[in-house]
């Protein structure tokens, strides 16, 4: 199994705007081959920072995601709403 943690912060006042764009992504992606687990949460002391949490057979999986086009639709949307990248870290079960 992979595992991925896909950390954001997301601009004051800008999370209206992007939860949408996340929801829709969350969406498309627990449809995929190999999608375990695919939600956001959110950070409860501090709302702006946001969490992907991923679970992935394999990571070839996880790549064919990367490379799915409502990922490489709806990723770059979310820019303009986050103050920064993402941080990734992609584990993998020992």
């Amino acid at each position: 199994m992979i595992h991925v943690v896909a950390s954001m912060r997301v601009k004051e006042g800008a999370l209206d705007q992007i939860l949408p764009i996340i929801r829709q992504l969350v969406s498309e992606t627990v449809k995929e081959e190999g999608c375990v687990r695919y939600e956001c949460t959110r950070d409860l002391r501090d709302g702006n920072h946001l969490l992907i949490l991923e679970t992935w057979e394999s990571r070839a999986h996880l790549d064919a995601h990367m490379q799915s086009a409502h990922f490489k639709t709806l990723s770059p949307q979310m820019d303009a709403f986050r103050t920064g990248p993402s941080e990734i870290t992609v584990t993998e079960a020992i």
